[in-house]
């Protein structure tokens, strides 16, 4: 899980992130208030951009451009962080959950093999 029970007690999470320079910075992520979220949320609604909750966590002195500044995994693991923050702890597992069974139908899905490409039956007599 990204936060733990006292994470969400407490309001905030420390997390460790990797910029694509290669320097390691510790950030403080923070829950959003209620009345902050019902923006963020309609604005999560109709634009389908998860920025907005993430700016709530991550505060206003940054800005989109940073989180491209961050190595990939950094990145992601700040996105989620910032929603399990602002959704709450049954959000996520139900996102852990639902994440798992998607995992788990795609590898019992059977997948056919393709089929060779048709070949003549004789080997072509050289021209």
């Amino acid at each position: 899980m990204f936060c733990s029970v006292q994470d969400h007690e407490a309001g905030f999470k420390d997390i460790e992130i990797t910029y694509r320079s290669g320097r390691k910075e510790v950030i403080r992520l923070t829950a959003p208030s209620r009345r902050a979220m019902r923006q963020a949320r309609l604005d999560l609604i109709q634009s389908g951009d998860p920025w907005p909750i993430v700016q709530l966590a991550v505060g206003q002195d940054r800005d989109e451009r940073w989180l491209d500044k961050l190595d990939g995994a950094s990145a992601d693991l700040v996105e989620c962080t910032a929603f399990a923050l602002a959704f709450g702890v049954e959000w996520e597992k139900k996102m852990l959950s639902a994440a798992q069974e998607q995992l788990e139908k795609a590898t019992r899905t059977v997948q056919t093999p393709a089929t060779p490409p048709n070949r003549p039956s004789t080997p072509s007599a050289p021209r």
